[in-house]
């Protein structure tokens, strides 16, 4: 399922960024499960973009939400991937600075695994996204952002604070 959505959206990408300006970026953050008692692994997404003009983007990621875990025995580990599709909202602020809104859909993929019993469930499901962002871009090519991003999903939402670096291409 992630590979058909992944494919539809980067064609979609890939078609449009003849007119526009395509990125590719990384993020990594802190992530919070925010209904679990569950320690806040470290996350990482690989972004395909394409900016439209000055205000709006389009971004199509794969996000590894990593690998949480309890402190109460037996001990359970919950990890969690997603394949996201978002529309970002800019506002520049002078010729280096901007902050962003995030709005976007993702089709996310959990594993629940508890010592002594291997995988105990699977979950999966198609929910929203929303977030914040603010972003320096000291030259053409270059951006380096900070961002604060809540993915909805069935058994709890996930908050993702984070760093980013997108390299723009000429």
């Amino acid at each position: 399922m992630h590979f058909r959505i992944l494919l539809g959206a980067l064609l979609l990408i890939l078609g449009a960024a003849a007119s526009a300006n395509p990125y590719l970026g990384v993020t990594a953050g802190s992530v919070d499960y925010t209904d679990a008692e569950l320690n806040k692994p470290t996350g990482f997404e690989i972004k395909l973009g394409n900016r439209f003009n000055d205000y709006v983007a389009l971004e199509l990621s794969y996000v590894d939400f990593g690998e949480a875990e309890d402190d109460i025995e037996p001990e359970w580990e919950v990890s969690t991937d997603a394949v996201a599709l978002a529309a970002l909202a800019i506002l520049p602020i002078g010729d280096q600075f901007e902050v962003n809104v995030r709005v976007g859909g993702h089709h996310w993929d959990t594993q629940v695994r508890e010592d002594g019993l291997g995988q105990i469930d699977n979950l999966t499901g198609t929910d929203l996204h929303y977030g914040l962002g603010m972003a320096f871009r000291p030259n053409e090519q270059i951006q380096i952002g900070l961002h604060y991003t809540r993915y909805q999903m069935k058994q709890g939402d996930i908050e993702y604070p984070g760093a980013s670096f997108n390299y723009y291409f000429p």
